[in-house]
Parts: C-alpha cells; structure tokens; sequence
C-alpha cells in the first residue's frame, strides 16, 4: 500500500510538473508581456533553443539571432525573457558610453625588442599572442600596478590567450546554468587541475584579481601601489554607494577590465597586421604617413599627434571593425519603457543590440568582410565623417594602445605571414570574443627589422 501512494504521488508531481509548464509554455507565447514582438515560438518558449546554439553548437547564436532579424525585421524576441534589436541608430539610445584617463605609456619598447630580436633569429612569432602579451600587462599595470610580465616570456604567455578563450566559452553554458560557478569553486582545486588546466589557471586569475583588489579595498597596499594610484583607488575613494564598492562588485569589475580589455584590442592589433601583410599597397600608404610624422624610428610621437593622422585613424578604425569587439550582444535593462520605432518596450525588459552585427551590415559597410581602410575617410554632407555615427569606439586606453603600437611596428618593423590565411582570421564562433575556426594556429608571422633591411 505504501508503495503504491509512494507511486501515486510522484505520479501526481510529474502530472503537476507537465501541467505547470504546459500553462507556463502557454503564457509565454500567448500572454506573455513580450509576446506581441515578433521571433520564433520556440525561442519564446523555452531557453534550450540558446543553450543549443550556444553551447552545443559553440558560440553559434549570433549567426541564429542574425537570422532572426533577417526574417522578422529590426526587433526580435530572442528568448522568452529577452529582446535584441538590429539597428545602428538606435544604438546610442540604448547603450551609453564613456572614456578614461590619458594613460602614460611604458611598455611599447620592450614589444619592440622582442620583435627586433626575432628578426635576426627569424623566429615564427604569434602575432595574437604577442599583442596580448603586450595588452595584458598594459592593463594589469593600470588596474592593479602589477605588471604581469607577459611581455618576458619566450611565447608571450600562449597559455594565458588560451585559457582567456577558453574561460570566454565556458561563459556560455554559465548563462544558463548560473549555479555551476558555485559547484566549480566548491571542487577541490587539485582535482580542478587534474581535470582542466584551463580552468585551473582561470581559478589562479581570478585568486590574484582577488587579492589585488582586496589589498586596495582593505588599505593594504604595498609601496608600489601606494605609489601608483589605480583605477581601484579612484573607485574606492569615489563617491559610489557602498554597494558598488564591495569586494565582490570590484573583482567582478576587474576580472571585466583584464579579459575583455587585454584580448579585444589584441586582436585588433594582430589582424590589421594581417590585413596590412594582405594588403601592401595598404601599408605601404600607412607607412608614408607615419613615416612623415615620425621621422625618427626611436622617437615615438605622443598619441595626441597620432591620432590627427587621417590615414593611421582609418586604419585603426577599419581594424578595430574587422576585430568585431565584444561578439556576445549586451543585455540592458530600463527602468522606464522604451520607445524603439512603433513599439513601446515593456521597463525591466532586457534588451540587447550586437556590435559584430552592425560591423558586418552591408548596408552601412559595403563589402563588410573587407579591409577598406578609405571607408573611413568618406565624409557627410555637412563635413563629419560619415561611419563614426554607427562605431562604437573602446576607451581612450584601448586607443593610446592601438596608436602607439600600429604606429611603432609600421615604422619599424614588416612582417611576413608564416601558414596563415584568413581562416585564422575571420570570426565563426562567438566566445564573447571572436574566435576563428577551431584549427587555427593563431596569426603566425615573421618580424623583418626595417633599419636591418636597408644596411
């Protein structure tokens, strides 16, 4: 008897379970406040149509959400909680922007010394991972003044963009099962590095992001921090409210700053090279200019000058769009109902728009695959550059970097591609950043000295 009861009301739970989805898939695609936009039923109804795409078919959902917009017009419901919409226009409304602090230059020599060296010895260099290197230890000494070092390894760190990539994909099935970041911290971390080195020194990462950020938070600064105030002693001695100030909501912020920041404009960097190898009558264009401001090799001129060279500014701008920034769309949530066209968007919706989708808009970028530099240069009517409107530009940071850097390795430095070709180059999956087909070997190159080929 005590087992067919037992039997009876697990069969009533299940009943009860089936019923209470039934109603809730129901209500999501038929009374759901959301349910007057448009989108698939099955991405109304359930989130395992983004788990799929994104997890299973690794970082695919952008080209799934792509398709969305293509047939169903500028506003799309993704899921059953979300909308994304497909409109440069509309991008400023919904996302806004800010810059940091000039930044003083340190670290652009010793990249320039690892190249030079490699041109005598002829070595295949990773240009991704060089530039990471470099991007790595730029960042890490403005957030923490801690320099990674990087920049001294005899492969620039490889590991470090690995496992950077790796953590960015593991992103992906956390979104939708939040609660494994908590299983995963419980797991001892010997076992965490006998199963997964990547996630092991992921671990390591945050641990020291950690520990940074307490020492600055709890006044414990060592004579170097003390000596080199951080984005982290601004925040810390700012006028946020105490909830934006806890240890948590910092490191969050840091381990944001380090990875993102280190590896968008990395591989910005190492695929203008690219396309700058592929393109010679590009470069050779580039170099006249910066040749023409920098006559000197060994004197750097300041950002402040660089950034006036239209050229080198078109450059940069065409390479940051062919680096598709941050792949993954970016969640906003309004207080407020917005206003997009003729929809009124319900307040507490998240909505997102996809940079890489408005880089690749071949209306606004015609020949959106290709490196064309000039497209920046083309002006309005009314005498403003044309494209900026629809850019979304990095922090003045991320630009010091890319302008001092392009211009460094333009004057001094060419490079041949070693086994590289654009598949190494172009984005096939959506690991917050782009990742390129999953054989690649990186952007592989060799350094030749300019000042070496004309003895």
């Amino acid at each position: 008897m005590a087992v067919f009861e037992y039997q009876t009301a697990v069969a009533l739970a299940v009943g009860a379970w089936i019923v209470y989805w039934i109603i809730e898939g129901i209500r999501r695609v038929y009374f759901h406040p959301l349910s007057k936009f448009p989108g698939p039923k099955f991405a109304a109804l359930t989130l395992w149509n983004e788990f799929y795409w994104d997890v299973v078919k690794r970082g695919q959902f952008i080209w799934r959400i792509d398709e969305m917009h293509r047939r169903y017009g500028h506003i799309v419901r993704i899921n059953p909680h979300e909308l994304h919409i497909n409109d440069p226009d509309y991008f400023d409304e919904l996302y806004a922007g800010g810059k940091r602090d000039k930044y003083q230059w340190q670290k652009i020599e010793k990249l320039s010394r690892r190249f030079g060296k490699a041109s005598k010895t002829g070595e295949v260099i990773r240009l991704d991972a060089a530039f990471m290197a470099l991007t790595m230890d730029v960042i890490c000494d403005y957030a923490f003044a801690n320099d990674r070092k990087h920049l001294d390894e005899d492969d620039f760190k490889l590991e470090w963009k690995e496992t950077l990539i790796a953590a960015f994909e593991g992103g992906a099935l956390v979104r939708q099962f939040p609660w494994l970041i908590g299983v995963m911290k419980s797991i001892p971390r010997p076992l965490v590095k006998a199963m997964n080195t990547n996630l092991d020194s992921m671990f390591q990462w945050r641990d020291g992001v950690r520990a940074q950020v307490s020492e600055i938070l709890e006044h414990r600064e060592t004579k170097t921090t003390l000596s080199s105030r951080t984005i982290f002693h601004t925040l810390r001695d700012g006028n946020l409210p105490p909830q934006e100030k806890t240890l948590e909501r910092l490191c969050d912020e840091g381990e944001l700053l380090t990875g993102a920041g280190s590896e968008t404009t990395a591989s910005a960097l190492s695929k203008i090279w690219f396309y700058l190898c592929e393109n010679p009558d590009k470069l050779r264009k580039l170099r006249e200019e910066v040749v023409h401001t920098m006559p000197n090799p060994n004197v750097l001129p300041p950002w402040s000058t660089l950034e006036q060279l239209p050229y080198l500014s078109a450059v940069i701008s065409e390479g940051l769009r062919l680096a598709y920034s941050a792949t993954t769309r970016l969640p906003r949530i309004a207080h407020e109902d917005l206003i997009y066209k003729s929809w009124t968007i319900p307040a507490g919706t998240p909505v997102s728009e996809t940079i890489t989708l408005i880089f690749l808009n071949p209306t606004i970028f015609p020949n959106p695959e290709s490196f064309e530099p000039e497209r920046w240069l083309a002006r309005a009517a009314d005498g403003t550059q044309r494209l900026h409107r629809y850019f979304v530009p990095f922090g003045s940071l991320a630009y010091a970097e890319m302008y001092l850097t392009v211009t460094m390795t333009v004057r001094r430095f060419n490079f041949e591609l070693f086994e590289t070709s654009i598949k190494d180059v172009r984005i096939v999956h959506d690991f917050f950043a782009a990742a390129p087909d999953q054989s690649s070997k990186g952007i592989r190159a060799r350094a030749k000295d300019l000042a070496a080929e004309k003895d």
